[in-house]
């Protein structure tokens, strides 16, 4: 990993946090054996683990943010991986008049449509 990319993965860990396995199963109050898959969560192998970044869960109610599913969809469509929908989600966006879309995941459908809008230009 270079040096850029290290710091962008420390960056979302210093603000929303990247939770393994074990913590995200507590928050979601299930068995780690049994996290969602298919796309439910935005999972990216780093630092020899599966990590959750943070930002795609209410802590609050302890689920998973409605936007979160249909973004994974969406990425698989336009052919992202999950560290590049990681990416465009904590980087600001012309969309957004600078601010990063994961600033507006409580708008499911704006931001889809943003995410498919931003990464369907073809040049």
């Amino acid at each position: 990993m270079n040096e850029a990319t290290e710091a962008f993965w420390l960056y979302v860990d210093r603000e929303w946090g990247l939770p393994g396995r074990a913590e995200v199963a507590i928050l979601l109050g299930t068995d780690p054996d049994l996290l969602p898959g298919n796309g439910s969560l935005l999972g990216v192998r780093l630092w020899q683990e599966t990590v959750y970044p943070g930002f795609q869960f209410d802590r609050r109610t302890g689920r998973v943010l409605e936007a979160i599913p249909r973004l994974v969809s969406a990425a698989r469509e336009l052919g992202l991986g999950n560290e590049d929908l990681v990416f465009w989600l904590c980087s600001p966006s012309r969309h957004y008049g600078g601010d990063c879309p994961v600033e507006h995941l409580d708008d499911s459908d704006d931001v889809v449509e943003k995410l498919r809008l931003s990464e369907s230009v073809e040049w």
